[in-house]
């Protein structure tokens, strides 16, 4: 199986791409994965979806960075047999993994590349999928200004969302 780790570097305080690195250097050999830094917005769904449709064998995404990281990357493997996801959270919320117990259980790389698949459902909404939530309104104006607060001091990290 191949191991795709796709990093934001916007998200949460810092740019966690080298610490992902090397972590999951340490794990896996040269061929068997591959970290795929995020450029844009959007960034995540394009890669995840096209390598999908160009590749059939086995992989495993994860979504290294937020919420908006893990809805991006379950937009972009959807539909695909061969695609699984895990999540190592980096983000500002993080919501997802506080149904399963916390950012803490989610942030050891050996772990998640070990871990046995299990099926979760989604939500599709339109032509969209949603794995934890799905906001309209007030919520959607907080999402959409999110990362013009977030890098700014005193008010960054989840005191960006109050």
């Amino acid at each position: 199986m191949k191991h795709i780790f796709i990093v934001n570097p916007a998200a949460g305080k810092k740019d966690c791409t080298s610490a992902i690195s090397e972590q999951v250097k340490n794990v896996l050999d040269e061929g068997e994965y591959e970290i795929y830094p995020t450029k844009f917005p959007g960034d995540a769904e394009s890669f995840v979806k096209k390598y999908c449709v160009e590749h059939s064998e086995a992989v495993r995404f994860y979504a290294c960075g937020g919420d908006g990281t893990l809805y991006e990357t379950v937009n972009g493997l959807a539909g695909y047999d061969h695609a699984s996801l895990a999540c190592y959270p980096c983000g500002s919320g993080n919501d997802f993994v506080k149904y399963y117990g916390g950012k803490g259980r989610f942030l050891n790389i050996e772990k998640l590349i070990t871990a046995e698949d299990e099926l979760i459902d989604v939500m599709k909404i339109g032509d969209r999928y949603c794995i934890n939530v799905c906001n309209f309104g007030f919520d959607t104006t907080v999402a959409k200004s999110i990362s013009s607060y977030k890098k700014k001091p005193l008010l960054g990290g989840k005191r960006a969302y109050y």
